[in-house]
C-alpha cells in the first residue's frame, strides 16, 4: 500500500475496505459512547450534518496543524444530547467512537473549498441512500494514501490523496456512493455478527478435541490454526462480497441522483485495478479482504451495461476533456484545441474555430470512442471521428506548421488516437 508522506498512522488503512475497519471498530467496542469526533452526529433525526471546522484558528495550508494525538477525549467529545432525546442508535455509538480513534490518528484537512466539494457531493448521494437516517459526515484525512472508508452510522472519510487522484466529480461521487453504502447497507455491523459467530466455532473446535483427548500441544495448536485459518477465510469471503455489493449499491445512488455518471466509479475502479496490477506481489488467498481489482471492474462495467447506461469513459474524466485555448505561432495569433499535454490542431481561423471543433469532439467522446473511430477522410485533408467531419485543415491552418494540409490532417488524427490509447493503457496496462 502506498505511504503517507505526511504522518505515520499506527493503523494504515485499505483502500475502499471494509475488512480492515473490524480491528478499528472492535478496539473500540467496549467503550464508552459519551467520546465522539468534532462534529460527530447525533440521534439520527436529519439526513445530513456536515462536518463543523474546529475551534482553532484555520491554518495557513487548509489542514489542521495540531499534533494527531494531541488532541484530549474531552475536546473530542459529541456534542451533548437534548433532554429527552430517543437512545442513539448502537451502529452510530459505535461508528462515533470509532472516528474518535480515526480523528487522533490522523490530521484533518480543513480546506473550505475542498470540504464544500466533498460535502455537496455527499449530501446529493445520502439523500437517495438506503438509509436515510442517519446523519451523514464527510470529512478529509490528511493523508496521501489513496483511500476513503466508511464507519457505522454514516460517519464518511476520504484521503487528501484521494481526492488528488479522481479526476472529476463523477469520479470522486463513485467513491462517496461506495462508501455511503457500506453505511446504508449495514456491512460493519453484519461483518461484526459474522467475526462473533466463528469465533464460537473456533472454541467448539478447541471444546471438542479437549473432551476427545486430543488436547495435546501439537494437535491443539494445529486445530486452533486450522480454525482459524478458517474463520479468517470465512470473514474476508464476507468482505468481499460487501465490497461487490457496495459497488452495485453505489451505482443505484449515482443513477437516483440524476446528477452523476456512474461511470466515473468504472475509471476510478479501473485505475485502481491497473496499480494493484503494476505493484502486484504474491496472492493473499484466503487473507484477501477485497475482489481483484479487475474482478471488481469487470463485475462494475457489466453491472452499469446492466442498467442500460453507456460506458463513455472520455465523459467522466476532466483532464481528457477539448480544451481551446489562444496561442502564438512564430508570430502569427492563433487557436488550438488541445487534450491533456498533447495538442490536436492548431487553427489560423481563431479561438471561436478552435472551440466549435472542442465542443464538437467533446460530444462524440460521449459515445467511448475507440482508436478505429478516428480517419483521415478521402482527400486527406479532413479528420473524421465515427463518420462526422471533425476539422478540414486549410492552406493558412497548414502553414502555421510549415507543412502540407495533408500532413496536418495526418498529424491531429495521430493526436487524437494517442490520447484514446493512454485511455486504453489506464485499462489494461
Amino acid at each position: 500500500m502506498r505511504k503517507s508522506t505526511t504522518q505515520a498512522p499506527a493503523a494504515p488503512l485499505i483502500r475502499l475496505g471494509i475488512v480492515c475497519l473490524l480491528g478499528l471498530v472492535a478496539a473500540i467496542a467496549p467503550c464508552r459512547a459519551d467520546a465522539g469526533p468534532e462534529g460527530a452526529p447525533g440521534p439520527p433525526a436529519a439526513n445530513v450534518e456536515a462536518a463543523p471546522l474546529p475551534d482553532a484558528g484555520p491554518a495557513t495550508d487548509g489542514s489542521d496543524k495540531s499534533p494527531a494525538v494531541s488532541k484530549a477525549p474531552a475536546e473530542q467529545s459529541a456534542p451533548p444530547k437534548p433532554a429527552g432525546a430517543r437512545k442513539e442508535d448502537e451502529e452510530v455509538q459505535l461508528g462515533r467512537r470509532a472516528a474518535a480513534m480515526l480523528e487522533r490518528e490522523y490530521r484533518l484537512v480543513r480546506d473550505p473549498k475542498q470540504l464544500a466539494r466533498l460535502e455537496a457531493i455527499g449530501r446529493d448521494i445520502a439523500a437517495v441512500c438506503d438509509e436515510p437516517n442517519y446523519r451523514y459526515t464527510f470529512k478529509i484525512l490528511d493523508t496521501d494514501d489513496i483511500n476513503a472508508l466508511s464507519l457505522p452510522g454514516g460517519f464518511t472519510y476520504v484521503t487528501k490523496g484521494m481526492l488528488a487522484y479522481v479526476r472529476s466529480d463523477d469520479e470522486l461521487a463513485g467513491v462517496i456512493a461506495h462508501e455511503v453504502a457500506h453505511a446504508a447497507r449495514h456491512h460493519v455491523k453484519d461483518l461484526i455478527r459474522r467475526e462473533q459467530n466463528a469465533n464460537r466455532y473456533v472454541l467448539l473446535g478447541i471444546l471438542g478435541a479437549v473432551l476427545l483427548g486430543r488436547a495435546g500441544t501439537d494437535t491443539l495448536g494445529n486445530m486452533i490454526f486450522s480454525a482459524e485459518l478458517l474463520k479468517t477465510a470465512y470473514v474476508n469471503q464476507y468482505g468481499e462480497e460487501a465490497e461487490m455489493e457496495a459497488d452495485r449499491a453505489g451505482v443505484e445512488y449515482l443513477i437516483k441522483t440524476r446528477k452523476y455518471n456512474p461511470v466515473g466509479a468504472l475509471t476510478l475502479i479501473e485505475r485502481l485495478a491497473r496499480d494493484e496490477r503494476r505493484q502486484a506481489g504474491p496472492s493473499p488467498g484466503i487473507f484477501r479482504t477485497h475482489p481483484p481489482g479487475t474482478t471488481r471492474a469487470n463485475a462494475l462495467e457489466a453491472y452499469i451495461r446492466a442498467q442500460g447506461l453507456p460506458i463513455n469513459r472520455l465523459g467522466v474524466q476532466d483532464n481528457l476533456r477539448p480544451v481551446a485555448r489562444d496561442v502564438t505561432v512564430g508570430e502569427t495569433q492563433a487557436a488550438e484545441v488541445a487534450i491533456g499535454d498533447i495538442v490536436l490542431f492548431q487553427t489560423s481561423a481563431g479561438i471561436e474555430q478552435a472551440r466549435a471543433i472542442a465542443d464538437h469532439l467533446a460530444r462524440l467522446m460521449q459515445r467511448d470512442l475507440q482508436m478505429r473511430d478516428v480517419r483521415v477522410a478521402p482527400g486527406g485533408t479532413a479528420v473524421t471521428v465515427v463518420g462526422e467531419t471533425l476539422l478540414t485543415v486549410t492552406e493558412a491552418d497548414a502553414a502555421l506548421q510549415g507543412k502540407t494540409p495533408a500532413e496536418v490532417a495526418s498529424d491531429a488524427a495521430r493526436a487524437l488516437s494517442r490520447v484514446l490509447w493512454r485511455v486504453h493503457v489506464d485499462r489494461v496496462s
